[in-house]
């Protein structure tokens, strides 16, 4: 009279049992390789185990959703596209063609952040970990008069607002920190520019080599 299902042994779903349950399914075998599943397949692409998508509990603890077929996976809120991960593994918030990256965002409400990471452990807000040789973070920005990089250490006593260092023992020519004005005809532009509000030093240089 509930309209509520019981599979594989599964009880019917009550009040008592479950609070908003309609349908139960229940694997009745016991084993770490076995559990509930509901796949859902359609006439095109066909009916086979390799076919359709998948909803499965298993007694390892783990539950899975898997697609079986080529597409991916698309997910909506409030009848408008949300999120989609690709056949390929990506992900797309914002943009359902996330080819270029693992993560996409795009479509950013205004007044929001496209990432916002709040990290409350003394460790990384965030790690990238750059094994192949080339270039580790990238900005492209399209401001004006904004900036392109902020760091703002508000609360900064003793460390540093900002570090860049090299441990490499190699005894080639390079650069720690390089700033690169690339437009030979923007003549108006400063290379490095230093504001210092206080009566302390405006740059320090230390070296341990005595020769420079």
């Amino acid at each position: 009279a509930s309209g509520n299902v019981g599979i594989g042994g599964a009880p019917v779903p009550t009040a008592s049992t479950y609070d908003t349950a309609v349908l139960h399914i229940r694997q009745a075998r016991t084993g770490t390789s076995v559990g509930s599943q509901l796949r859902m397949t359609n006439t095109d692409d066909g009916h086979a185990a390799t076919d359709g998508f998948d909803i499965a509990h298993f007694a390892d603890g783990n539950t899975y959703i898997q697609n079986r077929e080529s597409g991916g996976m698309f997910f909506y809120t409030g009848g408008s596209f949300r999120t989609v991960l690709s056949n390929a593994g990506n992900v797309g918030i914002g943009t359902s063609s996330p080819t270029t990256a693992k993560l996409s965002i795009d479509n950013v409400l205004s007044g929001d952040a496209g990432i916002a990471v709040k990290q409350t452990q003394a460790y990384y807000g965030i790690d990238i970990n750059q094994d192949g040789n080339g270039i580790a973070f990238h900005i492209d920005t399209a401001a004006t008069t904004n900036h392109g990089i902020e760091v703002e250490a508000n609360a900064l006593t003793t460390g540093d607002a900002g570090r860049f260092y090299s441990n490499s023992s190699s005894t080639s020519e390079r650069n720690v920190v390089k700033i690169h004005n690339d437009h030979a005809s923007a003549t108006a532009t400063t290379g490095l520019k230093i504001e210092q509000d206080s009566t302390g030093k405006i740059l320090h240089l230390y070296t341990k080599n005595d020769n420079n």
